[in-house]
């Protein structure tokens, strides 16, 4: 599970060493109007801010991972055992019914490490 966390963020170690990783996803179907994207990425970045929060309360240090690969994360979604074969084959093929969920957004809780730069 670790491994397959860090993969899906671009091999950051931070997705993979944390306590949790999660990955925020949102239907992408049946939109009524073109501003649901800018809607499902609100919804998110206030999910990740309530994490934050309630990261910050129960002693844990939390962050956002703004880099992380689309495709992976849908097959782990789909398909764990074989989540691997979508970091070289999905991208080549559109099928609207794998598409119909994407993720927006990775966040991953751990012990707080303070930056000193």
């Amino acid at each position: 599970v670790r491994q397959a966390a860090q993969i899906s963020a671009c091999g950051q170690e931070i997705a993979g060493d944390g306590v949790l990783a999660a990955a925020f996803f949102a239907r992408f179907d049946n939109w009524t109007h073109p501003r649901r994207y800018r809607e499902s990425l609100t919804e998110a970045g206030v999910l990740g801010h309530i994490l934050y929060l309630a990261a910050h309360v129960a002693g844990f240090g939390a962050t956002g991972i703004g880099c992380f690969m689309d495709d992976f994360t849908i097959g782990l979604l789909r398909d764990p055992a074989n989540a691997e074969h979508e970091l070289s084959s999905a991208a080549r093929s559109f099928d609207p019914q794998k598409m119909r969920y994407q993720p927006l957004y990775h966040f991953s809780l751990g012990s707080p490490d303070v930056d000193t730069r």
